[in-house]
């Protein structure tokens, strides 16, 4: 509709190069595909110039989807599998592919027999707090898990030294 910041063929397609931008390996194509997205939708200019969702790009990366493909998971969802490529539309539209009533569809695709409960999940969670509680309460108690036993190595590290320490002073004495 002639918004300057919409994508165009070559922003995707790369110039003159169309059929040479072939990448075989499935990790490094999903790689590029978020790089991609998240050039314009990590960009606060064009995301409050368009009112779009914040965060978006963020929240994919420190989502599952996000995370299994950081890590290596050839089959995790990147931005393409669930708002396709060349008809991208906003969830409130009926012909998206992430509107609500499409998404068993959409889902489907990579999570067949999934319950309704999946489908109702917040994909893009921007303040777990508010959005996944329940999220939210198993991060904190792993961080706090993870810190009070790493102090708790450290402190009997430390205790054991001065042990050890004051046990070569009384038998060299």
């Amino acid at each position: 509709d002639g918004n300057k910041d919409s994508p165009t063929c070559n922003d995707c397609h790369g110039n003159h190069v169309i059929s040479k931008k072939v990448i075989d390996d499935k990790l490094e194509q999903s790689k590029q595909v978020i790089k991609l997205c998240s050039n314009c939708h990590a960009s606060l200019e064009i995301v409050e110039r368009n009112d779009l969702p914040t965060k978006v790009a963020e929240s994919y990366k420190e989502s599952f989807h996000g995370l299994a493909t950081r890590g290596g998971m050839q089959e995790a969802a990147n931005c393409e599998s669930c708002h396709g490529s060349h008809n991208i539309r906003p969830s409130t539209d009926s012909m998206s592919t992430i509107f609500k009533t499409n998404l068993p569809q959409t889902c489907g695709n990579c999570h067949p027999g999934a319950s309704e409960a999946f489908f109702t999940t917040k994909i893009h969670i921007e303040d777990a707090r508010k959005d996944s509680p329940i999220v939210y309460i198993v991060t904190v108690f792993y961080m706090a898990l993870i810190i009070g036993l790493i102090g708790f190595m450290v402190l009997h590290n430390i205790l054991d030294y001065r042990r050890k320490t004051q046990l070569k002073k009384a038998d060299g004495s």
